[in-house]
């Protein structure tokens, strides 16, 4: 082949893309990329829990995805047994039963509301 004849992986009219300048001379990315890698790798790992997703370099990062993915299952599998027992339970029903008031007059109820607070119905009536 004579030095006229083109390739294509030689062609001399075609320039280079430019090299990229790497900003960390070890290999490890910079923060933004770093940023960048993790929202991607939360995204691909839906079934990961999001804050364990972390590391200050590109294999600390690929190396957390595990970890994050294994506390998922678990929290996921003992939400699915039922096991809350980690759980405080919640109070009881604040709402109070409104059909034991139904047969009272506007003043009967305020009384009762009154009486279950601990206030006394007498002090700060109008009228007294």
């Amino acid at each position: 082949m004579d030095e006229t004849t083109r390739t294509p992986n030689h062609d001399p009219d075609v320039t280079p893309p430019p090299a990229t300048t790497d900003p960390a001379p070890s290999g490890d990315l910079n923060p933004e990329q770093l940023a960048q890698l993790r929202d991607t790798l939360i995204a691909a790992h839906p079934q990961a829990v999001p804050e364990l997703i972390a590391g200050d370099s590109f294999a600390a990062l690929l190396a957390s995805v595990g970890p994050a993915r294994a506390a998922y299952a678990r929290i996921s599998e003992a939400a699915t047994r039922g096991d809350t027992s980690g759980i405080p339970r919640g109070g009881s029903v604040r709402a109070p039963d409104t059909t034991r008031y139904d047969g009272l007059s506007p003043e009967g109820k305020i009384a009762v509301g009154l009486a279950t607070s601990g206030r006394s119905g007498a002090s700060g009536r109008v009228g007294e």
